[in-house]
């Protein structure tokens, strides 16, 4: 998968001010991931997993990442709250506006799950792991 990763100047602070502010630890996976790119565009990235066929347009991130994929201006801080009482965190949405999440507690801990967006109270699992998903996006 092909990814422009976003400015990472103070992310790891960024990332622990996260994780404390909303009672989470994400999955060692994701976080090292999110240290080391803080999300990003996905140009011309697609995937077909769990019979979800779709495209991949950006992973959030956190500060001085662009403002459709930062975190803290995508999502209010309620709505924050409610995905994380719910064991899930988003992580990325394709063109469409459907949304990526990880799991970060219980059965779905580091899982990679899908919603479309007019489907609010469904998700799919896609992947595993965050490596998983991943591997299986393909771009151009």
């Amino acid at each position: 998968m092909l990814i422009s990763k976003f400015d990472t100047a103070g992310i790891e602070e960024k990332v622990a001010w996260l994780e404390c502010r909303f009672g989470l630890e994400l999955p060692e996976e994701y976080r090292r991931f999110l240290c080391w790119y803080n999300g990003g565009e996905t140009p011309e990235t697609s995937f077909r997993m769990a019979r979800v066929s779709s495209d991949l347009q950006g992973l959030f991130g956190l500060g001085a990442a662009p403002e459709g994929y930062r975190l803290e201006h995508y999502f209010e801080e309620n709505e924050l709250s409610a995905f994380v009482s719910e064991g899930i965190f988003p992580i990325g949405k394709n063109s469409f506006g459907d949304l990526f999440f990880i799991g970060v507690e219980g059965e779905r801990l580091g899982k990679i799950l899908f919603q479309y967006h007019d489907r609010p109270k469904r998700l799919t699992t896609l992947a595993d792991s965050f490596s998983d998903f991943a591997a299986k996006c393909r771009s151009k």
